[in-house]
């Protein structure tokens, strides 16, 4: 049925092994899409203060409720789109959504419009355009996998260029225009979206539910099963409240602590919000070089290596802060990000890869809810906690940083129960 639909379409692919013209559709969408957030990302905390006038702590707040807020309105805009707005007509109104909100943001009067608007418009745009990716797909298609490594590549390209750009208009004080080259990327994207439409119009006329027709597998208990996502849920929770503050005193951090100076010019604090991107690109190509020889064998022993790196890249932190003199090398926070980094390449998938195999079947749409709501409040209380960083020394700071990750390992090692059955997770696929 899926070959008969797809023979003749713009999809139809003449081998087997070629990818649809929607995957390079919308990772054109993705690189315009990655561009205009990171632009967001590098600005947000230091363009509240600068031009709204908000002291560093209510900026931090702001930030932290910004990225909660973000992470709980997908779960809206996927209802939506499911509930009769479908699929390709929410992407398009969340990129000209997100746009409008660049705009607003550019104009330098309401913040709260502004960042109000771009939550709207990731609500309709971000989980349904990582839906429209994996509706392109029969069920169990082997490109599947690939699709989405090419997509998230394309995010973290546009992500890759878009720091030092907005960072260099920041210090000239253009900082708006970099605001309204976000809004020109999303309304580009939104652009695409319209003219490839005949690319993507099966995305909607035929749904593919990726566990039909498989068989679900016993894990346990019903009981079992949902402490062992209470389990994830809570380690989502202690993952963000950690990674959270890479784009909030992280980024205070090298504006106040670091050396930038190269060659004679000042690098951009902003620039900094590249580099995640940038390592996202080299682990992606040293994962995939090396294969599993250097990978650990079980969906535990990923997480928890996830977990020991975001830990040791604040702990790095902490030896920086004992050393003398007011600034330090910028190899510190670089070395931060790239373990951070990492951290994120480990836990993000197999936390999400865990909610969805130990959630009973009809469960799991809920069980993806948690992880979303358990990421949103570890985000909102990063905010929290960088409201404190001006209270507290910075080598106590980083330590409860650090500390976080750390009590998500000591939840996984004393689960014993839900542990049982993540670990049985592991063998499931």
């Amino acid at each position: 049925m899926l070959d008969a639909l797809n023979e003749g379409s713009p999809m139809h692919a003449s081998s087997s092994l070629a990818q649809p013209v929607g995957l390079y559709v919308l990772c054109a969408v993705e690189v315009a899409a990655g561009f205009a957030l990171y632009v967001l990302g590098s600005l947000l905390l230091l363009h509240l203060i600068a031009t709204h006038g908000l002291d560093e702590a209510t900026a931090l707040r702001w930030v932290g409720g910004y990225n909660a807020a973000t992470f709980l309105a997908p779960l809206v805009g996927g209802a939506l789109a499911d509930a009769g707005l479908r699929l390709q007509r929410a992407v398009r109104l969340g990129a000209i959504l997100l746009s409008f909100g660049f705009v607003a943001l550019a104009l330098r009067r309401d913040a709260r419009l502004g960042l109000s608007i771009l939550v709207l418009g990731n609500g309709l745009f971000r989980s349904n355009v990582v839906a429209l990716l994996g509706r392109l797909y029969p069920v169990g298609d082997p490109r599947l996998d690939a699709a989405y490594r090419v997509f998230y590549a394309a995010f973290n390209f546009g992500g890759l260029v878009a720091p030092p750009i907005a960072g260099l208009l920041a210090q000239t004080g253009q900082g708006h225009a970099a605001f309204l080259l976000a809004a020109a990327a999303m309304g580009l994207a939104a652009l695409i979206l319209r003219l490839a439409d005949p690319y993507l119009v099966l995305t909607d006329a035929c749904p593919h539910d990726f566990r039909t027709g498989t068989t679900e597998r016993p894990i346990g208990d019903v009981r079992s099963r949902w402490l062992a996502i209470g389990v994830v849920a809570q380690v989502t929770l202690l993952w963000a409240l950690s990674y959270g503050q890479t784009d909030g005193v992280l980024l205070l951090w090298v504006r106040d602590y670091t050396v930038r100076g190269v060659l004679g010019h000042e690098i951009s604090p902003s620039a900094f919000v590249a580099v995640p991107p940038l390592f996202v690109l080299i682990w992606a190509a040293l994962a995939a070089l090396l294969g599993k020889r250097c990978q650990p064998s079980t969906r535990n022993g990923k997480l928890a290596a996830g977990l020991l790196s975001t830990s040791l890249g604040f702990a790095l932190l902490i030896f920086a802060t004992t050393l003398s003199g007011q600034r330090h090398s910028a190899a510190w926070p670089l070395a931060c990000l790239g373990l951070l980094t990492l951290g994120e390449l480990l836990v993000v998938p197999v936390t999400q890869s865990l909610m969805g195999q130990l959630a009973p079947r009809r469960h799991t749409g809920l069980s993806y809810a948690l992880w979303y709501a358990a990421a949103a409040l570890g985000l909102y209380l990063a905010g929290q906690l960088g409201a404190q960083w001006y209270t507290l020394s910075p080598a106590t700071f980083f330590a409860l940083v650090a500390a976080a990750p750390l009590g998500a390992v000591a939840l996984i090692a004393c689960g014993r129960g839900s542990s049982c059955e993540m670990q049985r997770s592991d063998t499931a696929d």
